[in-house]
């Protein structure tokens, strides 16, 4: 009746989805040819595996190649959901997963507005064996006005307490090495983006987290004094005229 999100719209389809396999595909993306058949064929040929993935290639706003979603090997089967903790492999147009472990999973979870996709990757990849193919298969368009281009705040508040919820939850099948190989990164990836997009405050807090956790301390270290001039607006000058000192 009214809308509740892409959590709520994607768990309306799996709910209505009849078949074995369920897949996932945004109005401005594009599956290329064979897409479906190859990962079904994969599937066919794991057994056991209960979500899987593909390479797809990102298009700017002008429809212009930008860059492969992935350019090297990952790691997949029954240890693919620590891969998958330290960089999510699995995008949504790429996705295709049994509908039985989806419903087992709980779907997708409404209260998260960012990261509600990876977050039901991550709790699929702990169930079972992950699959993926290399080949380019799928085709994503980046739109200028993207969910993720409007939920920068969301990031630090929902999806990096969502990792760290599965760390957490996981902590007996991590080791300290391994949750600080997941945590460190992430910390310094989203403080870097929101010391130098307007939140140097909230940036500099995720960067020392960063550090404490190992993660190149004096990188980051120098990262924040050489960026310090650029988030800092001198005093006593407007915005307007802040440019041009």
């Amino acid at each position: 009746p009214q809308n509740q999100g892409a959590a709520a719209a994607r768990n309306a389809g799996i709910t209505a989805a009849r078949g074995e396999f369920v897949a996932f595909l945004d109005a401005d993306d594009e599956w290329l040819e064979d897409k479906l058949a190859r990962q079904i064929a994969a599937f066919d040929a794991a057994g056991d595996a209960v979500v899987g993935g593909c390479n797809a290639e990102w298009r700017g706003v002008s429809g212009k190649f930008s860059h492969h979603l992935e350019d090297g090997p990952v790691v997949t089967g029954r240890d693919a959901w620590k891969a998958l903790l330290k960089s999510c492999y699995l995008s949504t147009p790429c996705v295709i997963a049994r509908r039985d472990a989806l419903e087992a999973a709980g779907g997708f979870d409404p209260a998260l507005p960012v990261g509600e996709d990876q977050d039901l990757w991550f709790r699929l990849a702990e169930s079972g064996p992950v699959l993926y193919l290399t080949d380019v298969l799928v085709r994503i368009h980046k739109q200028p006005d993207s969910l993720m281009s409007r939920q920068r705040m969301g990031m630090v508040e929902h999806y990096v307490p969502m990792v760290e919820r599965h760390v957490a939850r996981n902590s007996d099948r991590l080791t300290a090495r391994e949750r600080r190989e997941i945590l460190g990164p992430l910390y310094a990836q989203v403080g870097r983006y929101m010391y130098v997009t307007g939140n140097p405050g909230i940036g500099a807090r995720m960067l020392l987290r960063a550090v404490r956790m190992g993660e190149r301390p004096f990188f980051h270290l120098l990262f924040m004094l050489a960026k310090l001039p650029y988030v800092i607006r001198p005093m006593g000058i407007k915005r307007s005229e802040a440019r041009h000192v």
